[in-house]
């Protein structure tokens, strides 16, 4: 059977962008990187582990500067909570994943304090991705954020 060649071009295109998509999804671990992630205000040119610690150090001050202790917890008398995110950054060195780790349970205020965690790292500025072979890549880290009252 034959095909026209438009037919057997745009399947050929097809499949080009499919494989382009599944590789700009491609999420790696900071153990995978070439040169790891790091926050924006912190030197391009040092070591993986200084870049490491200034990512961590600047996600830190973030959530110090901006997370909100949830009114829901607070009329609650909720003490405590640690919320384990993992935080995905993009290529592009923006948040573009944040989803709760490990669940602290099904409870409003459980809710309350993995919405609020959420939301302030997603609102996290832009930060310098890490790369793999030359190329930005998609990170993938564990964070964790306290609440304390």
């Amino acid at each position: 059977m034959k095909y026209p060649l438009s037919y057997i071009t745009f399947f050929l295109i097809g499949m080009i962008s499919i494989q382009l998509q599944a590789q700009e999804q491609k999420v790696y671990k900071m153990e995978d990187l070439d040169i790891y992630p790091t926050w924006a205000d912190c030197a391009e040119d040092i070591e993986n582990m200084m870049r490491f610690q200034c990512l961590v150090t600047g996600l830190q001050k973030h959530c110090l500067e901006n997370l909100q202790y949830p009114e829901v917890a607070r009329k609650s008398g909720a003490r405590e909570a640690a919320i384990m995110l993992r935080v995905v950054i993009g290529p592009t060195g923006k948040v573009v994943e944040a989803k709760v780790a490990r669940s602290l349970g099904e409870d409003e205020v459980s809710k309350a304090f993995e919405r609020e965690a959420i939301r302030v790292v997603k609102s996290s500025p832009d930060m310098i991705p890490g790369q793999i072979g030359g190329q930005s890549a998609s990170t993938e880290l564990m964070f964790p954020i306290r609440f304390i009252p």
